[in-house]
């Protein structure tokens, strides 16, 4: 068995203890939960079932034999993300050392158990069996290192649910227990975490600080070194030295390969990937992505394969294969909002039960509105103009629509009276499900200034909709300030009117950006409240036409955590506006998820553009 694990050999001194007393067997264990989780290669599992065997063989001399072998499998199981096996075999081992008053080792059971319900997202579960093992492991003991750990993995909970101070607070506290410790180890998984957590928060500097401290410990493992690697190549990518960020991440996914760390090199590839399609080196970013998505799926990792869904859309954007694009484009956007449905869910088991102790109650209550919500998102879909509706009408036309949440405060608003066609982009106040109750009440309003009032200068119909809207709210005796801001065009022939209460329009013309700006007011209760004015001009054929709301400028990202910005986003779009209209939704789909980043998208987002070509009206 031995000759199998390469340099990982038991040393010496625990192997003579075991032939003069089965309490060496404590030795042993101890070693092995220290040594196993940075070698988290297929020979920990040879590893395992070997201290398993000695343990066996003097299980009849050791009454705290049983309580250890379950440790060695409940850890051994988690390494390998057997997560069921972990759970049983770990119940056992705990309730082996409570019989036997062993405190230290019921908290070496309550971590594993804890680190093992943090990977299966019950957070809230996790981080009380975490604090219970850290608060009975003294810092002196064999087991000691492992309250280093739990403040570790409070850490990376704490960076889950986005709390960055507490995550820093509980790496700080990783550091000081390596410190006292004098662990490599736990060292490395604290550099390394504040490392992710400054990339996360655009601190690049400080974070390539921890990064490289990380890399100078002695002793490290190929793991650790491929963990290092790749995140380094994320910071040399951030910094667009795309030559260097290739070189570490490749480095990284051989070391990670070689170690047999298939889950972990997905994290490696993507990375790896991004940098190789801003390189143009296509067909290598494309072999990467097939064994990638094999491997994620193999291993049920939803997160990365949401990741490689939108790289491979990204590809074949670039290889020019729209069916392609478009279809994984869709199971991007499926599978992403499936899994943000149940991160969220798992945030809001964690903090409410940390609250209220009726978690039960709270779950049932959360399913059903999440249930309601995900129905709204139908009724409010049918308020949408369909895209096939838009290109009959319009021609060539792209609508990027993204909701902060489920449903959105944004939408996009199309309807043709008599040769006369009607568009608009408004954006209502709030998001979510107040946003969304909003959106449905502006586009019924809409409706009715052409339908009913017959009004057709947009202009006139924003006077309208104003003065409805105040109605609506002074009828229930309600000072409430809401409303919306929109951009309203009416295309009759080659004339083009526009009306806008703050959102503009803008047309990119030989290579020429026309702004028409809106009015400074918002349709809805305003201190100073004016007529809405009309602006027209005739269109010319190729004329690239854009309505935005503003939540694609007002995003946060980048390296510093800015706005992406009105005139960046002018900026880009001239730079964009000759590329079909299906390839502009894409490439700008990409600049906002490289711009977010890992940052939370705070505002719904709602970008349309068209081309005006007289023959397709």
């Amino acid at each position: 068995m031995l000759s199998k694990l390469e340099d990982i050999q038991i040393p010496n001194d625990i192997l003579l203890s075991l032939k003069k007393t089965p309490k060496a067997l404590i030795k042993l264990v101890a070693w092995y939960v220290d040594i196993a989780p940075a070698n988290q290669t297929k020979l920990i599992k040879d590893l395992g079932e070997y201290v398993v065997q000695e343990i066996e063989k003097r299980a009849s001399e050791y009454p705290l034999a049983w309580g250890l072998k379950n440790l060695v499998i409940s850890l051994s199981s988690y390494l390998r993300s057997e997560f069921d096996r972990v759970e049983e075999a770990g119940c056992i081992a705990a309730k082996a050392f409570q019989e036997h008053q062993e405190n230290t080792l019921l908290g070496v059971s309550y971590f594993i158990l804890g680190a093992n319900n943090r990977s299966v997202g019950k957070l809230d579960k996790a981080v009380r069996l975490l604090i219970q093992g850290q608060d009975l492991i003294p810092i002196d003991s064999i087991f000691g290192v492992y309250k280093s750990y739990s403040n570790y993995q409070l850490a990376e909970i704490s960076v889950f649910i986005k709390d960055y101070k507490s995550a820093e607070d509980f790496y700080n506290k990783t550091i000081e227990l390596s410190s006292i410790l004098n662990h490599n180890k736990t060292y490395f998984r604290a550099y390394t975490g504040l490392g992710n957590l400054y990339l996360s928060t655009g601190e690049l500097e400080l974070s390539k600080k921890y990064i490289d401290l990380s890399l100078e410990l002695k002793g490290l493992t190929k793991a650790q070194k491929s963990k290092a690697y790749c995140d380094l190549g994320r910071y040399y990518f951030l910094k667009d030295d795309l030559t260097k960020a290739k070189e570490l991440l490749q480095t990284s996914l051989d070391l990670r390969i070689s170690a047999g760390l298939e889950d972990a090199s997905v994290t490696s590839s993507i990375k790896l990937v991004e940098v190789l399609i801003r390189l143009g080196e296509l067909d290598k970013a494309e072999q990467l992505l097939k064994d990638a998505l094999m491997i994620s799926k193999k291993y049920k990792s939803k997160n990365k394969e949401i990741k490689l869904y939108r790289l491979l859309a990204e590809l074949n954007r670039e290889k020019k294969d729209w069916e392609a694009a478009s279809n994984f484009y869709q199971k991007y956007i499926n599978q992403q909002e499936q899994y943000q449905r149940g991160q969220l869910r798992k945030i809001y088991e964690y903090k409410n039960d940390l609250i209220v102790q009726q978690k039960q109650v709270i779950e049932e209550m959360h399913i059903n509105v999440q249930s309601s919500i995900s129905y709204s998102k139908h009724i409010q879909t049918a308020f949408l103009p369909s895209l096939q509706k838009l290109k009959e009408n319009l021609g060539d036309t792209f609508v990027l629509f993204k909701p902060k949440d489920i449903v959105s405060g944004d939408f996009y608003w199309f309807r043709s009276v008599e040769n006369t066609i009607f568009l608009a982009v408004a954006d209502c106040t709030g998001h979510g499900v107040p946003g969304a109750m909003m959106s449905v009440l502006c586009n019924s309003i809409l409706d009715r200034c052409i339908q009913e009032f017959e009004l057709r200068q947009p202009a006139e119909i924003l006077d309208k909709a104003r003065d409805l809207m105040i109605r609506k709210f002074d009828e229930n005796s309600s000072d409430m300030m809401d409303g919306m801001d929109i951009s309203l065009i009416k295309i009759e022939n080659n004339s083009l009117c526009f009306a806008g209460a703050y959102n503009p329009l803008i047309v990119i013309r030989n290579q020429e950006i026309l702004q028409f700006k809106g009015d400074r007011q918002p349709i809805g209760r305003y201190q100073k409240m004016t007529p809405f004015t009309t602006q027209q001009f005739e269109l010319k054929e190729d004329d690239k036409l854009y309505l935005f709301s503003d939540g694609f400028q007002d995003q946060f990202g980048g390296t510093r955590n800015k706005k992406f910005g009105y005139k960046r986003l002018l900026s880009f779009l001239l730079k964009i506006h000759e590329y079909p209209l299906e390839e502009q939704e894409f490439i700008l789909l990409d600049v906002l998820i490289k711009w977010k980043q890992d940052y939370d998208q705070i505002d719904d987002i709602c970008v349309l553009g068209f081309c005006w070509n007289p023959s397709d009206y």
